[in-house]
């Protein structure tokens, strides 16, 4: 998993430099996806539609970044094919 970790961190913090720490619940499937995340920075935590509200990422950047982190983990070893794989993971810098 730290493998994982790494990646998700690196592709969040590309987009918001001062995360602390990242809360991410991912579903996924051989077809279909459904990530959430939260964002930790300077000690406030904000879920990743919000922060679209907000201004602070574009909708398109959540959704290729959700994207990248569900392809990224139909490629793990521990990935099950035909099954809903449920990751639910706490990154901190």
């Amino acid at each position: 998993m730290d493998e994982l970790k790494q990646y998700i961190y690196k592709l969040v913090a590309r987009l918001l430099p001062d995360t602390e720490m990242i809360d991410i619940t991912a579903y996924v499937d051989d077809f279909s996806y459904s990530i959430e995340f939260w964002v930790t920075i300077n000690g406030n935590k904000m879920q990743c539609f919000e922060m679209v509200d907000h201004g602070i990422l574009k909708e398109s950047d959540v959704n290729s970044l959700n994207q990248s982190i569900a392809k990224f983990i139909r490629q793990l070893p521990n990935y099950k094919k035909d099954r809903l794989n449920k990751i639910t993971l706490t990154i901190k810098k």
